[in-house]
This record gives C-alpha cells, structure tokens and sequence, in this order.
C-alpha cells in the first residue's frame, strides 16, 4: 500500500474549508430566497390593497356601502323577505321560514335565526315576541 501523500492536518484543514464554503452557499441560498419571498409578499400585499379599494375608485366615498346581492346573509335576508310576504297574516317563524318551498338553497335554521334577530335588533324584522316575525314598515331586506 502506497503512503499517504497529505498529512491528517491538510486534510482537516480541506474539510474545513469545503465546509465553510458550504455554509456561505447555504446562507447566499436563504437570504435569496427570503428576498424573493418579501419581494412576492409586497406585490400581494399592494394587489391586496387595490383591490379593496376598486370600489371607490368609481367616486364613492368609504361611508358608502357598495351593493351587492352576494354579501354574506344576502340569499337568507331575500328568503326571508319573499316567505314574509307571502304569508297572509305576514309572518312567520324560522321554522316555517326554512321549511318553506321557497329556501332552494338549503339555508339553515340557525342562519335564519342569526338574521332574523340581527335584523330585528336593526329595525328590518319585527319579532311579536311569541316566535314570529313580520317585516318592518321599512319593507324587509333591499
């Protein structure tokens, strides 16, 4: 068998060296990759901004609600408004409310609820206190 031709101590100091090398190659790799990220972060970010704010862009102000029949609770408020005045005395209960051949969509009970009491609180609904609730004189949900 042949002698080795580098002591114990130059290759130490070769496996130190690659390692150290390594380690840079690594930290350059992270640091890229983070800049990248931030970078991917801001335009989201600025896209996300731009976006909340297209409404107003067509000259309404903050304080204006932008209609929509997709907000949340829109298809629940409607169902409720149509069975309401369909009814001959003009009320009715969540129960009857969800029931009703008119809820296509499925809505639950407990959303019903949820917005027959918001709405009541509101001055939308009136609840006659034994279960029922009729439309306000303003007419239900628009």
């Amino acid at each position: 068998m042949a002698d080795p031709k580098l002591s114990a101590a130059q290759v130490a100091k070769l496996v130190s060296g690659v390692s150290s090398q390594i380690d840079s190659a690594l930290k350059a790799a992270v640091t890229d990759a983070y800049r990248l990220g931030y970078t991917d972060g801001d335009r989201d970010a600025i896209a996300r901004v731009l976006q909340a704010a297209s409404p107003y862009a067509s000259g309404r102000t903050a304080d204006e609600k932008v209609p929509t029949n997709d907000a949340p609770g829109a298809a629940t408020h409607q169902l409720i408004t149509v069975v309401l005045q369909a009814t001959s005395t003009g009320k009715a209960s969540p129960v009857e409310i969800e029931r009703s051949p008119v809820n296509s969509k499925r809505i639950t009970r407990a959303a019903i609820n949820k917005a027959l009491k918001r709405g009541a609180k509101n001055g939308v609904y009136v609840n006659d206190g034994s279960g029922q609730y009729s439309l306000a004189k303003t007419g239900g949900w628009k």
